[in-house]
């Protein structure tokens, strides 16, 4: 089976980055998308949570800022006051900023003036042949990659 989940949308709140008590890094991130319904722009609202490394880094985030998500779906349900609550959010494996000129941990924006896309690992990978960037993921995904 597979549970996966791809969005790219805008913070549409400030990360609120927090810690266990075991002091693991958490972030949990407000991403807003656009969809068409009748020709109209629908936005919808995605509940986005990283862990770890992954979780300081994008704590560094503003708000409207552009982002690429990939994770995994995970749902939650609980009681409160009697009545079942449920709560579907994604579980990052990777973030990729796409804003303009944004750098990590970085005060100084950089000389270029190409949009920078800075990817952000939950755990370290083998390099790839073949970079993803927004043209190539919109490419496979149109299926002619």
């Amino acid at each position: 089976m597979l549970n996966r989940a791809e969005i790219i949308g805008r913070l549409t709140h400030e990360p609120e980055l927090g810690y266990t008590q075991q002091g693991t890094a958490y972030c949990q991130l407000r991403v807003a998308t656009n969809r068409r319904i009748n020709g109209e722009q629908v936005p919808d609202y995605h509940t986005v949570v990283t862990w770890n490394a992954l979780a300081e880094q994008v704590g560094n985030l503003v708000k409207g800022e552009l982002i690429y998500v990939d994770g995994r779906l995970e749902t939650s349900t609980w009681e409160k006051a009697g009545e079942r609550r449920q709560q579907v959010r994604i579980v990052a494996g990777r973030v990729v900023f796409l804003g303009r000129g944004h750098q990590v941990n970085s005060p100084v924006p950089p000389a270029e003036p190409e949009p920078a896309e800075v990817e952000l690992d939950a755990a370290p990978q083998a390099p790839t042949a073949r970079r993803r960037t927004r043209r190539t993921a919109a490419v496979e995904k149109e299926g002619l990659a």
